[in-house]
């Protein structure tokens, strides 16, 4: 419990030091992933979150005590300090292992202190407060659309927050709008598929799929069971109702004015471009 105390002491302080190093790193020093995005009334949403990317520093690693002032190198639990276990080929301090096994100290080095919080438009009280794990997850049952926010404060460097939203379908009212971008695939033209997978909860419905697109197209619903259909310019099908699943793919309807320029794939430039595609699902929530 030393150990802890220690790191939380330090950790306190950010509320207090003006520290206003400027640090941020290229690359976001955490995430926050909420799923899934779309939700019927008393499904459960996975809030996780990781911290990985914040900078380590060897110097930072004598907060875990006098023996690890700087990353100790190890072959076995036997070449670390009392207490401590041998991972990856460093020690870490048995208190950290057990609880915490993601700030165990590296070949960089340790991490700084740091406080991370997550609250929610829907929550009056945060669901997360002041978390020392460098990652983790909770579960809701929201009841409404909800906007979650992630903060974190670390020693040295510029509070971080990041935000995700999930949404409550709705009933015929909500939709889900599908862009199939037009490229090149080395020669080939072609569209890009949607991954739909892992986007709503099990209780979610296709009960209407329209397309939008200025073109008449040919849609697949990511299963062979769902397609191929074409569609014009604002018709709408059945066809491809279900969950919300799947890789879906489109393309323009070889009746379509626009398939007959037929794009040139070059190495070093493209000539000519069929349009970008869109497609309308309208979604509704259906019971256990």
């Amino acid at each position: 419990m030393e150990l802890l105390s220690r790191i939380a002491l330090l950790a306190a302080a950010l509320s207090i030091a003006a520290c206003t190093l400027d640090r941020t790193p290229i690359i976001p020093p955490a995430t926050l992933h909420v799923s899934p995005s779309l939700f019927c009334p008393g499904d459960s949403l996975t809030v996780s979150w990781d911290a990985r990317s914040m900078a380590r520093s060897p110097g930072l690693c004598a907060l875990l005590g006098r023996d690890y002032r700087r990353p100790v190198a190890c072959a076995d639990d036997r070449s670390c300090p009392s207490g401590g276990t041998c991972l990856d080929g460093y020690c870490c301090p048995g208190e950290v292992f057990s609880d915490n096994q993601g700030a165990c100290p590296t070949a960089a080095g340790c991490y700084p202190p740091f406080n991370l919080s997550i609250t929610s438009d829907t929550s009056a009280r945060p669901l997360v407060d002041g978390d020392q794990h460098i990652q983790g997850e909770i579960s809701v049952t929201p009841d409404s659309t909800t906007h979650f926010l992630l903060h974190l404060a670390q020693l040295g460097a510029e509070p971080f927050e990041r935000s995700q939203s999930a949404t409550l379908i709705q009933p015929g009212a909500d939709t889900q709008v599908l862009h199939f971008l037009f490229g090149c695939n080395g020669a080939t033209p072609g569209w890009q598929a949607v991954d739909l997978n892992a986007l709503a909860s099990e209780h979610v419905r296709i009960v209407l799929a329209r397309n939008s697109s200025g073109h008449s197209l040919v849609l697949s619903g990511g299963d062979p069971l769902r397609g191929p259909v074409t569609l014009a310019p604002g018709e709408s099908t059945e066809l491809l109702n279900g969950k919300l699943t799947g890789r879906w793919q489109a393309s323009l309807s070889p009746l379509d004015p626009a398939a007959l320029q037929r794009p040139q794939c070059l190495a070093t430039q493209n000539q000519g471009g069929w349009p970008d595609l869109e497609v309308t699902l309208v979604l509704a929530c259906v019971a256990n």
